[in-house]
């Protein structure tokens, strides 16, 4: 793929710090300030709860 070497040299020049690239045929992932608004397991305990899936709390990513 050539699309990862172009985002890394755009991540690069912008000066920004790559943690992780991944992606699919039709989709990219950079997790960069994503997070900041909140942390993955709210965020994960949010996507259970919507989609109505029954969970144990205390269970999940501790």
């Amino acid at each position: 793929m050539r699309l990862y070497p172009f985002i890394g040299g755009t991540v690069c020049d912008l000066r920004w710090t790559l943690l992780a690239i991944n992606g699919m045929r039709d989709s990219v992932h950079l997790p960069k300030k994503h997070h900041r608004r909140q942390d993955f397991r709210t965020e994960f305990l949010e996507l259970l709860r919507r989609h109505g899936i029954e969970f144990d709390e205390s269970q999940v990513l501790v």
